[in-house]
């Protein structure tokens, strides 16, 4: 313990420039393992309407779950995806599978906003978002690292700005594809206002949905202790359902 006491006091010494800019960045992180939930929640959009999706995530960071179709899932009665991803998740389950798994799914357009995003192109984002993974937490990073290297070859736009502007400027229903607007875990951080706002950006566009142009809200968030993934989707007609529960990493999932 003096040991690694005198050498952090040493590179404050040393750098501490660097070590004040540091202080300045905020933490983010992007969990891959959600993609497991927000898989079950597209195939169900995808054998509701049966038309290629458009995905616009709220609060991207690095953009790997918008990657979530190129990714390979794994678990005890069912498998679905790409056999030579580099990333496999293996979520754990305490319940049941997820629902549509044969349904036809196909995303054509994957776009993102975040205040800070994180571009995986710069080698300095890249090692910020891994070092906001806790030590010991060895699978997690190999999920991250993994996520990383099966993103390369898939191209995402992730604009620097908040929700409410980019929602109303980017989103629009288009005839012939379902839009999906996607975020996890991003309500706790926000204030009630701006979880109000959200919720009306949303709405404004649901008042455009059509059934040949249908519009989908999926989220996974924080209810009663434990993350619930639903989806909403507005065709002229509403219609929702729960996909599943699990903890904030999608671990422990029971399908609904």
């Amino acid at each position: 313990m003096t040991g690694s006491r005198r050498g952090g006091q040493s590179i404050l010494a040393q750098d501490r420039d660097r070590v004040e800019r540091l202080f300045t960045r905020n933490v983010q992180t992007n969990e891959p393992a959600r993609s497991m939930p927000i898989l079950a929640a597209s195939l169900w959009v995808a054998a509701q309407f049966d038309l290629p999706i458009r995905l616009f995530e709220v609060g991207a960071s690095a953009g790997l779950n918008l990657r979530f179709d190129h990714y390979k899932y794994e678990e005890a009665g069912w498998s679905w995806g790409d056999a030579d991803s580099a990333l496999v998740l293996h979520n754990s389950t305490k319940q049941g599978r997820p629902k549509h798994i044969h349904a036809s799914l196909k995303v054509i357009e994957r776009r993102g906003c975040d205040l800070r995003p994180i571009d995986l192109g710069n080698s300095s984002d890249r090692l910020s978002l891994q070092s906001f993974v806790w030590p010991d937490q060895t699978d997690r990073l190999d999920r991250l690292r993994a996520a990383m290297s099966a993103a390369e070859d898939i191209p995402v736009t992730i604009n620097a700005e908040g929700f409410s502007t980019w929602l109303r400027r980017e989103v629009r229903c288009r005839g012939g594809y379902v839009t999906v607007i996607m975020h996890t875990v991003i309500e706790e951080h926000m204030s009630a206002n701006e979880r109000a706002e959200l919720n009306k950006a949303i709405a404004e566009h649901a008042e455009e949905a059509s059934p040949r142009a249908p519009l989908a809200h999926v989220r996974m968030e924080l209810n009663e202790g434990r993350y619930c993934t639903k989806v909403t989707a507005w065709s002229g007609s509403t219609l929702a359902t729960t996909i599943c529960t699990s903890d904030g990493h999608a671990q422990g999932i029971i399908w609904m």
